[in-house]
């Protein structure tokens, strides 16, 4: 799925629009698989080393200051700083596919451990891994396409756990 979605990247004019759309598709794969991978996490990690979830500020906010800062301005910082940044200097170093998205996906963890303990830093695993796929198989168009692609799954995927647990409060907990 990923070459024919490269493939089309390539041939299209609009590859900003192009990247967007990969981005929306890569969020479409993201977004449930994390439902999953999250109600296996709780059943396996004890409650009380979870941590705090990012979830439950967002949730105090205004649902359009929410979503700016959770869905748009956190999606791009992150993006910048634990995906572009290591998947770049991995591959100016001359890494592997494989090691610069094990790299990334790591870092992204990491930065999501800093941020909201052992539950968000073990729940964003995949997320990660599935951008900084997303990434460097968009990367052979230029800089704006990963960047595009990535910051709409992200932003997108954040925008659907965001209204999940406005919808739902008990998932925020």
């Amino acid at each position: 799925m990923t070459r024919l979605l490269s493939f089309h990247l390539y041939c299209s004019r609009s590859r900003g629009l192009s990247a967007v759309i990969y981005g929306a598709v890569l969020a479409s794969v993201s977004v449930p698989l994390s439902f999953v991978v999250g109600s296996a996490l709780e059943a396996i990690i004890p409650k009380h080393l979870w941590g705090a979830s990012s979830a439950n500020d967002l949730v105090a906010m205004p649902l359009g200051q929410a979503l700016a800062l959770g869905a748009v301005l956190g999606p791009a910082v992150e993006t910048v700083l634990a995906q572009s940044l290591p998947l770049e200097a991995t591959r100016a170093i001359g890494m592997s596919i494989a090691i610069r998205v094990i790299t990334a996906t790591v870092v992204w963890a990491l930065f999501h451990f800093a941020a909201g303990g052992l539950m968000q830093c073990a729940s964003t695993l995949l997320l990660g891994s599935i951008l900084a796929i997303g990434y460097v198989s968009a990367r052979p168009h230029g800089l704006l396409p990963p960047f595009l692609a990535a910051t709409t799954a992200h932003g997108l995927h954040n925008a659907a756990m965001l209204i999940g647990t406005v919808l739902f409060p008990s998932l925020a907990q």
